[in-house]
């Protein structure tokens, strides 16, 4: 019984640093909300829909929208394969520059700021492979995702490969089930420009609670913390707050 307790103990102070951290080390605070549809198909099919807006600059302005619809397949009890698309809308500012001239004659150009924006589109054609296992009674899934991405920037396609690691407790706390979970996610791009280690320029790390609201209406809430490489030196951090909302059948 003490056993059981120093376990709780220890996840919930782990879902506290993980609400903190955000806060404590990144530049900006984000929300992220999710609504998605999921459900099973005969011959152990099913399929996936969900729509994502966020939102930046401490959630006060919206910039970027996902849709993706994905085909999913179990192979066997510990291997899923999905086959999907993505559809990105994302916010871009049009910078501002100020001239000055030189004592030669000739102008130079320093930006003051942020104009108007537009929205860049890209389209993600999108693989997963997911492997799942369990440790007594803990639930383990590593996800890896292949996207290639094409952006409407006039730059060429690119791969990027994302592996996440999850771990999901055996708790299903109160009437709702919560159920705490934390995972950490790298990405790898191979884009033009990018080689050695600067290829992996991104990583996630979060906790969360998922919850079962009703027979077929489930989501959680979450916090995370996402550092991309910085075009200089060092890691550019924000932290997210994130809502999931959906229907499964």
């Amino acid at each position: 019984m003490m056993h059981k307790h120093w376990l709780n103990a220890l996840a919930v102070a782990a879902l506290a640093l993980g609400t903190v951290l955000p806060y404590a080390r990144g530049n900006d605070t984000q929300l992220w909300l999710k609504f998605f549809v999921e459900g099973k198909l005969p011959q152990g099919f099913s399929v996936h829909l969900e729509e994502e807006l966020r939102y930046q600059d401490d959630a006060s302005e919206f910039y970027d929208e996902e849709t993706l619809a994905m085909l999913k397949y179990d192979v066997t009890d510990w291997l899923n394969i999905g086959l999907g698309h993505r559809v990105v809308q994302e916010r871009k500012n049009r910078p501002v520059y100020t001239s000055k001239k030189q004592d030669d004659g000739s102008l130079s150009y320093s930006k003051v700021g942020d104009g108007d924006h537009y929205w860049q589109n890209e389209q993600r054609p999108t693989l997963d492979l997911t492997l799942k296992i369990k440790l007594a009674s803990w639930r383990i899934d590593d996800r890896n995702r292949f996207e290639w991405r094409m952006k409407d920037d006039g730059g060429s396609d690119y791969l990027r490969y994302r592996n996440r690691l999850r771990v999901r407790s055996p708790w299903k706390l109160t009437a709702l089930a919560l159920n705490p979970y934390a995972y950490g996610e790298g990405f790898v791009e191979d884009k033009p420009g990018l080689s050695g280690s600067d290829m992996f320029n991104r990583y996630r790390l979060a906790t969360g609670l998922s919850a079962q609201f009703a027979e077929n209406i489930k989501g959680g809430l979450y916090a995370m913390l996402q550092s991309d490489r910085g075009k200089v030196s060092g890691w550019d951090r924000f932290g997210v707050i994130g809502v999931d909302m959906g229907v499964s059948f």
